[in-house]
């Protein structure tokens, strides 16, 4: 899981205490790369999933709130939100107060 400089690289997975999945992703010279998802502790709904190219987000990216209904998607070029940013309330209405175009 490290390389010769001590750093994460390859396939990460990790656990809650519960045994709970908790992170799912890639790593190269300890960066984060490749699609990369994070799970709530006690149900294990999805948090966000996104993709990640040395250590920045880049492309498709979701979040979720703990009963799995979309909190937000969007994209991201660089680390940076690029593009429309749709926000949702819980009860899935799109939240026009954060739906934005960066």
């Amino acid at each position: 899981m490290s390389n010769n400089n001590g750093l994460k690289d390859g396939p990460c997975v990790t656990y809650y205490f519960n045994g709970q999945l908790n992170f799912k992703g890639n790593y190269k010279d300890g960066k984060r790369e490749g699609l990369c998802s994070s799970y709530y502790c006690v149900n294990g709904q999805l948090i966000y999933e996104g993709n990640y190219k040395d250590g920045k987000e880049e492309g498709p990216y979701s979040s979720y709130y703990y009963n799995g209904q979309l909190m937000q998607k969007g994209s991201f070029k660089e680390g940076k939100r690029e593009g429309p940013w749709v926000s949702y309330h819980e009860d899935g209405s799109v939240n026009s107060e954060f739906t934005c175009f960066y």
